[in-house]
């Protein structure tokens, strides 16, 4: 699918993964609409990337708002072409609470010891990532794809493009085990992936899946504390990745159509 002047849906799309590819797409000549709960760096970027791209907020735990954000798409530019799914948390949802010992840490040890004054796990927090990395990115794709089978089929048949972001921590951890959630979820994207596109297929939709490694992303950011468990790896390239790294191959998905039920890892090793 050639990406000039098609419609481009990006959940997550005003930081990391989704943003870099929002520009990048919109560089190619494409069209796109960024939801994110994030109105008001996402009102500053529609004012900044011009008149081929608008923001909605949505909420990717509320059908309703992503109802509405695929009415705008379509009521502005007739159609819904690709759907690539940046939005997500990184909750700490354990198995048992840990922490870290201050005295080890300044020692530069890290060493980690189950802390039984917290109480069980928190289940909420496991349900928050459920609920958007996993439950949230099916609501956005079931309503995506009922919008793309009312596209005319190109040459190959092709009528839309699904791409869900999954984790590399589906399938190696190198953290503590604090990421039950996330780590759930992620592998849910993966057997979500496999599903629609034996289930899209015949209508000429492809769904692929990109599993990304450490990328310099907010959500990284925001598990600084098990930073070191990544870093103190010899990887090559020896660096976070870009997310400019994701939204080069989220184009290449969407350009090439014989990449189709794929789970494609973008990761240092």
């Amino acid at each position: 699918m050639d990406i000039q002047d098609k419609v481009i849906w990006v959940t997550g799309g005003c930081s990391g993964m989704g943003l870099a590819s929002t520009k990048l797409f919109l560089s190619k000549g494409a069209k796109v609409m960024v939801t994110d709960i994030n109105e008001e760096d996402g009102v500053k970027l529609d004012k900044e990337l011009g008149e081929k791209m608008i923001f909605v907020k949505a909420d990717m735990t509320k059908t309703e708002e992503l109802e509405k954000a695929v009415d705008t798409v379509t009521n502005k530019w007739g159609s819904l072409d690709v759907l690539m799914t940046c939005a997500g948390v990184a909750g700490e949802a354990w198995g048992v609470p840990m922490k870290l010992n201050p005295e080890k840490m300044a020692e530069g040890v890290f060493e980690w010891n189950y802390n039984l004054d917290e109480g069980p796990a928190s289940i909420e927090k496991f349900k928050a990532d459920i609920a958007i990395n996993l439950t949230g990115n099916y609501d956005a794709a079931r309503l995506a794809a009922w919008e793309m089978l009312k596209n005319q089929p190109n040459e190959d048949g092709e009528r839309g493009v699904i791409i869900f972001i999954s984790s590399i921590a589906v399938d190696t951890t190198h953290s503590p085990g604090y990421a039950c959630g996330y780590a759930a979820a992620k592998s849910g994207i993966i057997a979500l992936t496999k599903e629609m596109a034996c289930n899209l297929g015949p209508g000429g939709i492809r769904v692929n899946c990109i599993k990304p490694g450490f990328f310099d992303t907010p959500l990284v950011k925001h598990m600084a504390p098990f930073q070191h468990l990544w870093t103190s790896r010899h990887l090559f390239p020896k660096r976070a990745g870009d997310p400019k790294d994701i939204a080069t191959m989220a184009a290449e998905i969407i350009g090439n159509v014989f990449v189709n039920n794929s789970v494609m890892k973008v990761a240092a090793y």
